[in-house]
């Protein structure tokens, strides 16, 4: 039986604000393989072709997603990020001097623990906005620090609209997911009225 769920698909907007990682990586890593190849020459020729061809290849990735029109299925890691990370925490631990605080390195260490992070559970972070319903109610997870659970039998009304839907509760509390941000909000609105219509007693409205 196929799981009742669908994902919420950023907009190019907001997935250009949410790789901006993507581009802040792939930006370092080249300026990090220049500067190899500017002051240190042939003493560090291997770190500065990885760096160049890492932050290549972050930067086509990032362009490529941003160009594609259609959402394929996210897969479990992402290589590209996993070793632009890898690089550029090498790149941070050959240029730390532990005998001082803060410093560039820092900044390095922290860039690529994200950048490895991102690779590693990519997969997950795609399937993280999401809204699931059954035969009791409904969960959807907006974002981190955003979600909203009911069941069916408190919802008193629900309001569609092309990027939001307005629950109302029996408690006359009421609910709205914004869906402006998310790419496929015309089938999240559907999906969430064909559980509604299956699972609720609708009492219900459409905006023109």
């Amino acid at each position: 039986m196929a799981e009742n769920i669908i994902y919420f698909q950023p907009t190019k907007r907001k997935k250009f604000a949410r790789s901006f990682n993507h581009v802040l990586a792939g930006v370092l890593l080249l300026l990090l393989g220049v500067e190899n190849l500017s002051q240190h020459g042939r003493e560090h020729l291997i770190f500065a072709i990885l760096s160049i061809l890492a932050g290549a290849a972050v930067l086509v990735a990032f362009v490529r997603e941003l160009r594609q029109s259609a959402h394929p299925e996210p897969h479990g890691v992402n290589w590209v990020d996993v070793f632009a990370g890898i690089v550029i925490l090498l790149e941070a631990w050959h240029k730390y001097k532990p005998e001082k605080g803060f410093q560039p390195a820092t900044l390095l260490f922290i860039v690529g623990i994200v950048s490895l992070g991102f690779g590693i559970f990519h997969g997950k972070l795609a399937k993280f906005a999401r809204l699931h319903c059954d035969a009791n109610g409904f969960f959807a997870r907006m974002s981190p620090f955003k979600k909203l659970q009911m069941a069916w039998q408190d919802i008193a009304a629900v309001q569609l609209e092309p990027s939001a839907i307005h629950i109302t509760a029996k408690n006359q509390r009421r609910h709205r997911l914004s869906l402006r941000l998310v790419e496929n909000r015309s089938a999240v609105t559907t999906f969430f009225d064909d559980n509604w219509r299956r699972y609720g007693t609708p009492q219900r409205s459409e905006s023109a």
